[in-house]
């Protein structure tokens, strides 16, 4: 009895060892499968170390001084610089006294070759009894020390310190900002200057009103500013020396003269 026990209990055995190892052997056939998309991916994947560079443009800018000039009539054209290839050009007018600097753009000849030269910033200083025809400036305008001048400038921002008796006609895309400075008298940059191509004036009820509103840095209360006024009607100058001929005339006509 106990001998046929054990030949039944060898024979159980025998069989779940056969099992085992059959699925021991199935096992160790099966292969993990790659999805087709995660193979794709991974041969598609670009080197680079190799990957051609992007290609970037960079504007290069040139500067350029006006300077020590008195009684001269100066246009577009000194702005002219045969050895530079830049249309970029950073300007410095200094020392400029009884005389006009116009930098509008005309059809000239002998500014041709400057009409296309942009203007990204201007640095001003030390200009006396002039006139400023600054024409379109990209960025902004500083003004330092001037006495008894106008000027006239398309900007984004004007900035002027230690001047006085100064008529400004603007046209500007944020409010101009004066420091330590009075006598200053401001306008819309005028009909007279504009060319067919620029944008209508803002509609205004009346020459005071303009598109922007005078900061005075150094008046920083709730009253009016003492140092800064609209140009009047009759104060208005219409008659611009866009030509070096008989400048001196129109200089001596728009000048503000400063209140002694």
């Amino acid at each position: 009895m106990i001998k046929d026990k054990m030949n039944c209990i060898r024979e159980v055995a025998r069989g779940l060892a056969l099992i085992d190892h059959r699925e021991l052997k199935f096992a160790f056939k099966r292969k993990v499968k790659i999805p087709a998309s995660a193979s794709t991916e991974t041969a598609t994947l670009p080197d680079r170390a190799n990957a051609p560079a992007i290609p970037t443009s960079t504007i290069s800018s040139a500067s350029r001084t006006i300077s020590n000039h008195s009684n001269r009539y100066l246009s577009r054209s000194c702005l002219s610089d045969p050895s530079s290839s830049t249309d970029h050009v950073e300007v410095s007018i200094i020392r400029i006294s009884s005389s006009v600097l116009n930098l509008v753009t005309t059809t000239n000849e002998l500014t041709l070759s400057a009409n296309a030269i942009s203007l990204p910033a201007l640095n001003i200083r030390d200009i006396h009894n002039s006139i400023l025809i600054l024409g379109t400036v990209d960025g902004s305008i500083m003004l330092h020390d001037l006495t008894n001048c106008v000027v006239v400038a398309r900007c984004h921002q004007f900035r002027m310190h230690n001047s006085t008796a100064i008529d400004a006609y603007l046209d500007i895309t944020s409010n101009p900002i004066i420091e330590s400075c009075d006598q200053v008298r401001f306008g819309v940059y005028p009909s007279e200057l504009k060319t067919t191509t620029d944008q209508p004036p803002p509609v205004t009820e009346n020459h005071t009103d303009f598109p922007f509103l005078p900061q005075d840095f150094s008046h920083i209360r709730a009253t009016p500013s003492p140092n800064w006024r609209a140009l009047e009607e009759d104060e208005l100058v219409h008659d611009w020396p866009l030509l070096g001929t008989n400048y001196a005339v129109q200089l001596e006509r728009a000048l503000p003269r400063p209140k002694i």
